[in-house]
């Protein structure tokens, strides 16, 4: 087996025992989970990042390009107060 390969025993949340950072090996932590209808508009998703990643430094934008076309945009903050 490869491991440098991700499994389901490297992708672990944040305080589970066995730290796979010990044994070398990638790890990988949930910061945030929020469940949407298959049908919820967008801008719900975006809401959701920005108020999840805001103070880790990244901003997330939503433009219409076109009628059916929609941008997501992901912004990283240096040297900034969030």
């Amino acid at each position: 087996m490869d491991d440098s390969r991700l499994d389901d025993r490297t992708c672990r949340k944040a305080g589970a025992g066995n730290s796979p950072e010990a044994a070398g090996k990638p790890a990988i932590t949930e910061v945030a989970s929020q469940s949407f209808d298959d049908d919820a508009p967008l801008h719900r998703v975006v809401t959701f990042l920005n108020k999840s990643l805001r103070r880790r430094g990244f901003i997330f934008g939503l433009t219409r390009q076109r009628e059916n076309e929609l941008k997501m945009t992901i912004y990283e903050v240096h040297n900034a107060k969030l």
